[in-house]
Order: C-alpha cells, then structure tokens, then sequence
C-alpha cells in the first residue's frame, strides 16, 4: 500500500519568552533550562555569586541545590551569558543579602499569614518549599537534619506530615547556603 503524504501542517503559536515558573525553589535541572547552561555551567555561576542556592543533601551525599527561583529569575538568558562568560564581572544576586534571600523563601511558605505566625512549619510545607519528594525530606528528619517537635511523627496518613521548629529551619537555610 503507498504511503499517504499529508500536507505539512503549521501551528500558529506565539513563541514563549519565558516560562513562569511559581515554586519557590528550582532544581539544577531547572536552572538549566531556565538560563540554557549545562549543569557545569550553572555550579560555576552559582560558585561566581550570582545565585542563591541551599545544598539539601544528606550528610556525605553529592549536592543537591535547591536554588531560589527569584535569585534565577533576576536573570535573562542573554545576561547570564554574558556574565558567565566575563570572569571579571562583579558578581550580583538577587536579593542583596542571605538575610533577605531567606526572608524572600519563607515568605513562599505555602500559607505564609498563618505560617509567619506559627513557631513550626509543616513536612508538607518543607516539601513544597525545597521542591523535594516525600522521601527525601523523610532522610533528612532520619538523619536529624530537621528535628521534629516533641508529640510528632512522620508517617502515612492524615496529620503524618512532621512539625519542625522554625527556628531549625532557618539555622539549617544559613548553614547551607552554598557559596
């Protein structure tokens, strides 16, 4: 039977200058995509000082940044580029400060009016805020990176999610900034 030749089709769609992207932390992965590095790329720029990132590996683990989406976004794929490839440029992150850049992820807590108010903060908000899957925010409490408020437990079901203090949240965000 000869083969159909259809006519080529062509969708008119605008092209997209950026994607929105509305978690408060990203992927290496992401970044990549984002401002079109390799992954080498993107640990130079973050080595540079031009993001803000946390490393939320497990103790002895290879690093696992977690990058704060408004420190990516202050970045055009052309500006980036550019200050990659100029080895004497100042570096420049968006926020000034790792006071802020911390200020700036809390605040993307996913109930940030009650959570401000609250002296813990949810396993399933730590999930959504850090973008990390189920079990390795689970490795992180095993291992004691997070402690859990007396009377909690981390476990399937309803209310199975862990209450960590606030306070080791924010001591473990300016213990783990990378660069």
């Amino acid at each position: 039977m000869p083969a159909t030749k259809y006519p080529p089709s062509q969708l008119n769609l605008p092209k997209l200058k950026s994607a929105l992207y509305r978690r408060a932390t990203m992927s290496t992965e992401t970044v990549r995509g984002v401002l079109d590095f390799s992954t080498d790329q993107v640990v130079a720029f973050l080595q540079f000082g031009n993001l803000w990132a946390w490393d939320l590996a497990s103790p002895g683990s290879e690093p696992c940044y977690r990058f704060l989406t408004a420190s990516v976004n202050a970045w055009t794929r052309e500006t980036a580029h550019e200050a990659l490839s100029d080895f004497e440029a100042d570096a420049r992150r968006t926020p000034d400060t790792a006071e802020e850049a911390i200020a700036n992820l809390l605040a993307c807590l996913p109930s940030p009016v009650s959570a401000a108010n609250r002296p813990w903060i949810t396993g399933h908000e730590l999930r959504q805020l850090f973008n990390i899957e189920r079990t390795h925010l689970l490795d992180l409490v095993r291992e004691g990176v997070f402690p859990q408020l007396p009377g909690t437990q981390f476990r399937q079901g309803p209310g199975g999610f862990p209450l960590i203090p606030r306070a080791a949240v924010e001591r473990f965000l300016n213990e783990r900034i990378a660069c």
